[in-house]
């Protein structure tokens, strides 16, 4: 058997500040550059809010199997299921190109999407569920 697998990931992320910082100037350039309406403004700032919170509230996410579980954290909410309730674990891309991973369990075909925000790269996630003897489906560009 296989020892643990840990990710942990910080809402103050160099990227993400970055990001938002990139963002921020953006939207003040248009102010200055354009005169953009203050109302228009808001509205391109909308998108960045989300990253803006995790930055200012540094929430924690992450994601931790050892042999007999799986736990995942973001932020206040936390998720546990054991690796025999699992069926499959399938990996969605989606059109956006981002991709979604759900747990598959065994009892009812009941389904548990795991969040984005706790998750490692994808060929990491694969290869330790993988590792612990779980199926790991790929699907590409499924509308549903």
């Amino acid at each position: 058997m296989t020892g643990n697998f840990t990710f942990h990931r910080s809402g103050r992320d160099t990227v993400a500040m970055l990001i938002v910082a990139a963002a921020l100037f953006g939207l003040m350039a248009l102010r200055v550059l354009f005169e953009a309406h203050w109302i228009l403004l808001l509205v391109l700032a909308i998108p960045v809010l989300p990253a803006l919170r995790d930055i200012v509230v540094d929430s924690p996410a992450g994601l931790e199997m050892d042999p007999n579980r799986l736990i995942w954290t973001t932020g206040s909410r936390t998720g546990t299921v054991a690796l025999e309730e699992i069926d499959h674990v399938r990996f969605d891309r989606r059109w956006d190109f981002s991709v979604r991973v759900t747990l598959v369990l065994k009892l009812h075909d009941k389904r548990i999407r795991l969040p984005d925000e706790c998750l490692p790269r994808r060929k990491e996630l694969a290869t330790a569920f993988e590792a612990r003897g779980l199926a790991v489906r790929w699907t590409h560009f499924t509308v549903f």
